[in-house]
């Protein structure tokens, strides 16, 4: 069975003080397919480089995206569809009551 990746999983991985960590490191040693969202990757390795520097997130990266069993998933596959990151401007512009700094003729439709 594929299992879908979340940052509280993967942080916990990395975090040997995590109350999860034994359990997260070896549920992905034991190679089941994880398939991870792109998002919940970038969610991760910020949240890794917030709390224990650049130096720790980038070989995170890199070992996340080494293993053979972990597949990155497009979270937003149609193109006629916005991105998260597109959401993520069109919801700031709507709860700031802002317009929004961008040439994206899509997310311009949105705040409209």
């Amino acid at each position: 069975m594929t299992r879908v990746a979340d940052t509280s999983a993967l942080h916990a991985v990395i975090d040997a003080l995590d109350e999860f960590h034994a359990v997260a490191t070896a549920a992905l040693a034991a190679r089941e397919a994880i398939l991870l969202p792109r998002e919940i990757l970038a969610e991760t390795i910020a949240l890794i480089r917030y709390r224990f520097g650049a130096a720790v997130a980038s070989k995170a990266l890199v070992e996340f995206l080494a293993l053979p069993h972990v597949r990155i998933a497009e979270l937003f596959t149609a193109s006629n569809r916005p991105s998260l990151h597109d959401c993520i401007v069109v919801e700031t512009c709507r709860e700031a009551a802002a317009t929004a700094f961008t040439y994206d003729n899509g997310i311009l439709e949105l705040v409209a």
